[in-house]
């Protein structure tokens, strides 16, 4: 799955956000749906605030962290540097 980090406050974690767009089934109107993941975030990435990342489910390695990030991409739409 793809989706965008919105939070790197924690230590080796970062939330990230996955949307989804479906079709409502009587309106056919275009909805977008989103949920955050805790993810574990390995030492070599340096991801920023906004940057698209892929995360893939794995052991849990707490009680709400599942996820692992596979990949950083370089597209970044909004980058925001944070000090840690």
């Amino acid at each position: 799955m793809r989706g965008i980090i919105v939070s790197t406050k924690s230590k080796n974690t970062a939330v990230v956000k996955v949307e989804r767009v479906l079709r409502h089934p009587k309106l056919f109107k275009t909805i977008t749906r989103h949920k955050n993941f805790t993810c574990s975030l390995p030492s070599e990435f340096n991801p920023l605030l906004g940057q698209e990342v892929e995360i893939r489910g794995t052991s849990p390695k707490s009680a709400t962290k599942s996820w692992l990030i596979v990949k950083v991409y370089d597209t970044a739409k909004n980058s925001i540097k944070t000090s840690r």
